[in-house]
């Protein structure tokens, strides 16, 4: 019996909690607080016209005129505030006309405002299910988090010069604040080490994952941030190509456990870089001109015709420097780069090539010797 009282109680409560939270969210809203003025006024002027046309003409019988009671009188004001149609019979003073219009405005102020709340809310709606839902993409960049880089990192990718282009997809928590206004990129609102918004961003359907340090975070937990959402993305796309920023180089046996593509270590990078810039002056501009896109030329990826196979790197140094005014400077086979190969170094099926280029050089089997 107890325990029956006691969960009566307890629904009870719960249920008045709810309403008391109802009644605040409804009477907190300066729309609801706003019309409420307006009705109050209404019934204001509504006192005034029945006290000016309260007394009806002698041709025409009290009950058939509504004016005559402040109830009729509030009907009369109801529906020029709620409608806007005529009334029957009219007022005959001026004071009394002056009054119905004043109703009148009222009545579109109160609808203005009915209006304009009914989109705030819908608006609200849309906007508190953007970044929600699934994105509809395939062969695409699933960009993990929106940082100090990642707005060089979309304009580098959406560059016209980079072709084939790709749809991006941002994951981050703020995706909503985000002014993504680019038409190939696309977000979405979550944290990329959870697997619910790793699927909303089609991350199993994605080509390239891109995974930049947030200094959001303190430093101390920063690469194990990465290595975290580097084995989420890989949890849920073993096949997708992932391009990891690390912090400090002591953790980058802890990510390459991961199985990431290519990671690039913050600190050992600025390292080898202020150590050749310190030898080589000015060396630190040239990597600048090179990575930036759309100024100058840039390193592009492509893949060895097979019909250049067997030919030497100096030969087709020579030729692709002369035909196409670009230069060779490295060849990749088996996850291995050799830049500038001294010696006989042939060419093999399956190699790609870096190439220094204002643009991806085309139809490089134009090159074999007839």
């Amino acid at each position: 019996m107890s325990k029956a009282r006691f969960s009566l109680g307890h629904s009870l409560e719960r249920t008045r909690h709810r309403l008391a939270l109802l009644k605040r969210h409804i009477t907190e809203r300066p729309a609801i607080r706003v019309g409420i003025l307006i009705v109050v006024i209404a019934l204001i002027a509504a006192m005034a016209l029945h006290f000016c046309e309260r007394t009806p003409n002698k041709d025409i019988e009290p009950e058939n005129w509504p004016y005559a009671s402040y109830l009729g009188t509030c009907q009369q004001v109801a529906i020029l505030l709620f409608s806007g149609f005529d009334v029957d019979p009219k007022p005959r003073y001026l004071v009394s006309w002056l009054l119905m219009f004043f109703c009148l405005f009222l009545g579109i102020c109160l609808l203005a405002l009915i209006t304009a709340d009914l989109a705030s809310l819908l608006i609200s709606a849309a906007m508190n299910n953007r970044g929600r839902r699934r994105v509809r993409l395939k062969n695409h960049v699933v960009l993990c988090g929106w940082h100090h880089s990642s707005k060089a990192i979309v304009e580098q990718l959406t560059s016209r010069d980079n072709k084939p282009r790709k749809k991006i997809v941002v994951i981050d928590q703020e995706a909503e604040d985000l002014r993504l206004v680019h038409p190939d990129t696309d977000y979405v609102r979550g944290d990329p080490t959870e697997q619910e918004s790793l699927a909303l961003a089609s991350t199993d359907r994605a080509d390239i994952a891109i995974i930049p340090l947030d200094y959001s975070f303190s430093e101390d937990i920063l690469d194990s941030r990465i290595t975290l959402t580097t084995m989420a993305v890989k949890g849920i796309n073993p096949n997708i190509y992932t391009c990891v920023e690390l912090l400090q180089p002591a953790n980058r046996q802890h990510i390459e456990r991961t199985e990431a593509d290519e990671v690039l270590c913050v600190g050992e990078m600025s390292q080898m870089m202020l150590g050749q810039a310190a030898v080589a002056h000015g060396v630190s501009r040239l990597y600048e001109e090179v990575l930036t896109f759309n100024r100058g030329s840039e390193i592009h990826r492509v893949p060895l015709p097979a019909v250049l196979a067997g030919q030497s790197f100096r030969w087709l140094l020579n030729e692709m420097n002369s035909q196409l005014s670009c230069v060779l400077l490295s060849v990749e086979r088996n996850k291995k780069v050799f830049t500038n190969p001294q010696g006989e170094f042939i060419l093999e099926q399956g190699d790609h090539l870096f190439v220094l280029a204002e643009r991806p050089p085309r139809r490089l089997a134009r090159l074999a010797p007839k």
